[in-house]
């Protein structure tokens, strides 16, 4: 049976998605496990809603209803997926794009859980402990509505759980018609972030022209194959990991174009643009596109406290009338805090957030965590 827990009269009048340890009366019950169901009541013991106990960031459960759940099955998930696949019927028939995502948390009504497909072959992420004691239904439920070719699981919990998955290896998806290679099975990144779709697609058609472009922290530079594919000049593609380059280079090729005209450069980026300062380097079109956190040669880096840095430093090469897109994904990092500080060193052009695909919760504006603004230097 659900837990019965109390929860505070300013959640049980307005419950949101993400159940907080601040939201709670009193203290959880020691036994509590990951997974299990909670019926949410206010101090009279009126129910407010079903969530289950998993624990991802700040969020100790995830509301999941409004009804009285005694137990979610795979009729429960079956019901969220459809609703969630059928907000997404023009990218499941967009011959030029196969690869986005189908099921977005807390925004599709399951926190913790994110399915993405890629060409017919899905991707399952579980956030939490909670969630992938679920697995077993939500592949079930996946099955009855969705065909696909292969599936595989990830765990992104602290926790190790053993999950299964298809073999698949290197495959090639779509973008708006251009090539990417991935793999589903290499750690926390695939080869593609789908979340920078419309970013990618405004590039080439109306930033890369003629332009030589710099793009930093590059991975697999599809950034730089959509400019070149709008017309880009030259692209200098700076990233510390080498292997990021061979992925790099593999995208170039699948769209017919020369990696030789192109540079692919391994190296710290602020060491890059500090050399190319020196050397008085310019571009007329710069990607900034950091992770949220990272560390090289024992090197802090995070955006919290250095993306000022970063573009001020991306500001010295950049050629009078150049182009400068600049992204984030960092959550603790609001719309209004970066429109502020990019807005203090370029004029904003153009500005981006999640695609339709990744469906954010009002409830929870870090959900909506991907923030771009294209500009000109001030």
């Amino acid at each position: 049976m659900p837990r019965q827990i109390t929860v505070k009269a300013s959640f049980s009048e307005k419950p949101i998605t993400a159940l907080r340890r601040e939201h709670i009366s009193g203290d959880l019950p020691s036994d509590l496990q990951e997974g299990e169901l909670l019926h949410l009541r206010d101090k009279n013991g009126k129910f407010t809603a079903t969530a289950y106990h998993g624990v991802q960031n700040r969020a100790i459960g995830w509301v999941i209803s409004k009804r009285q759940l005694d137990a979610i099955d795979a009729d429960f998930f079956a019901h969220k997926f459809e609703n969630a696949f059928a907000k997404r019927l023009p990218l499941l028939r967009n011959k030029k794009t196969n690869v986005f995502r189908i099921f977005n948390g807390e925004g599709d009504g399951v926190g913790g859980l994110t399915i993405d497909y890629y060409d017919a072959n899905i991707l399952i992420n579980y956030y939490s402990e909670g969630i992938i004691s679920y697995r077993k239904q939500i592949i079930e439920a996946l099955k009855r509505t969705a065909e696909f070719a292969t599936i595989t699981e990830k765990n992104r919990s602290q926790k190790l759980v053993e999950t299964e998955s298809s073999k698949r290896g290197d495959f090639v998806v779509l973008e708006n018609g251009v090539k990417c290679r991935v793999n589903l099975e290499s750690g926390g990144m695939t080869g593609i972030f789908m979340d920078q779709r419309e970013v990618r697609q405004a590039i080439r058609r109306n930033y890369a022209k003629n332009r030589n472009v710099l793009n930093l922290f590059s991975y697999s530079a599809l950034f730089s194959v959509f400019a070149v594919l709008g017309g880009a000049k030259s692209t200098t593609n700076v990233d510390i990991a080498r292997r990021s380059h061979e992925i790099a280079e593999a995208n170039y090729a699948l769209n017919g174009i020369s990696a030789a005209s192109h540079k692919f450069i391994t190296e710290d980026v602020f060491e890059f643009l500090i050399r190319a300062a020196k050397q008085n380097r310019k571009y007329d079109l710069i990607i900034i596109d950091p992770p949220s956190f990272s560390t090289s040669n024992g090197v802090a880096f995070s955006t919290e406290k250095e993306l000022g840095k970063l573009i001020d430093a991306a500001l010295a090469v950049s050629s009078k009338n150049a182009a400068l897109v600049i992204s984030t994904n960092n959550s603790k990092i609001s719309k209004e805090q970066f429109s502020k500080l990019v807005g203090k060193r370029i004029k904003i052009r153009e500005e981006f957030s999640l695609p339709a695909d990744y469906r954010a919760n009002r409830d929870l504006p870090e959900s909506s965590y991907l923030k771009v603004a294209i500009g000109t230097p001030l």
